[in-house]
């Protein structure tokens, strides 16, 4: 039987598991990342739109800008079905000046508490504002 150089066998299984430890570091980092980012859209997108909700008079023009920033994130990073859900909200409020933005926020809630593995919450939430009279 001829020398089989074992030696280099090790090397070169050596030199395959070193690049297929990379690429799954590589795989698990972007992941990682992208999840990240997901979190921080999902907390974000529900700040501002529960911040901007049931405002009235001169104080809701403070919040336009919170809810153009939160519609265009969720359209750019949202699931298609939030995407459907924003744009179906738009187009009401573009048509009546006023739409109910419970449907949007709790599909962002079920979202973030999903990535966050926490257990669901059922309906609709509740929200208190102060007014200045």
């Amino acid at each position: 039987m001829a020398n089989f150089n074992w030696e280099a066998v090790a090397v070169i299984a050596t030199i395959i598991i070193f690049a297929l430890s990379l690429l799954y570091n590589s795989w698990r980092d972007r992941k990682n990342k992208l999840r990240d980012i997901r979190l921080t859209f999902l907390i974000e997108t529900y700040r501002l739109l529960s911040e901007s909700s049931n405002r009235r008079g001169d104080e809701a023009h403070n919040y336009w800008s919170h809810m153009e920033k939160a519609v265009s994130d969720m359209q750019l990073l949202g699931t298609p079905e939030q995407v459907s859900e924003i744009k179906e909200w738009v187009s009401i409020m573009i048509d009546k000046q006023s739409a109910p933005i419970d449907s949007v926020l709790n599909n962002l809630r079920d979202e973030l508490r999903k990535e966050l593995r926490l257990a669901p919450v059922e309906g609709n939430l509740r929200w208190l504002r102060f007014h200045k009279k």
